[in-house]
C-alpha cells in the first residue's frame, strides 16, 4: 500500500476594505477593467464577462494556477491559515472587532451589559 498526502500550496490574498481599490487592482493585475457600483467591485481582464466581483470584507485570492477566487472572511479563515505573523495579527484584530460588534449589538438589544 502507498500513502498519499494532499499537496499544499501557498496562496496570496488581499481583503477588500472598500478603501483599497488601488491595492486590489494592482494585485489582480494591471490592465484590468474596473467597475464599482454600490461598493461592489467588478474586475475583468478581457472580453465582456466579469471575472471577479468583490464586496467590502471579501478576500481576493490568487490560486496556484494564477486564477482568482473570492472568499468571505469566514470562508478564508476556515480553509486557510495565515503564513506570517502580520496577517495573523490582522485576522485576530478583525475577529476581535467582530466580537465587539456582536457584543454592542446584544447590548443595544438589551441582552448584554458592556
Amino acid at each position: 500500500m502507498t500513502r498519499f498526502r494532499r499537496r499544499t500550496f501557498d496562496y496570496e490574498a488581499v481583503q477588500y476594505t472598500g478603501a483599497n481599490l488601488a491595492e486590489i487592482i494592482e494585485f489582480y493585475g494591471n490592465g484590468a477593467r474596473v467597475a464599482v457600483e454600490a461598493g461592489r467591485v467588478s474586475l475583468r481582464k478581457s472580453g465582456s464577462y466579469v471575472d471577479v466581483e468583490l464586496e467590502p470584507g471579501e478576500w481576493l485570492v490568487r490560486t496556484p494556477g494564477a486564477s482568482f477566487i473570492t472568499l468571505s472572511d469566514a470562508e478564508l479563515r476556515s480553509k486557510f491559515e495565515p503564513e506570517g505573523s502580520e496577517l495573523r495579527s490582522a485576522m485576530r484584530a478583525a475577529r476581535e472587532r467582530e466580537a465587539m460588534a456582536r457584543r454592542i449589538e446584544r447590548y443595544a438589544n438589551g441582552r448584554d451589559e458592556l
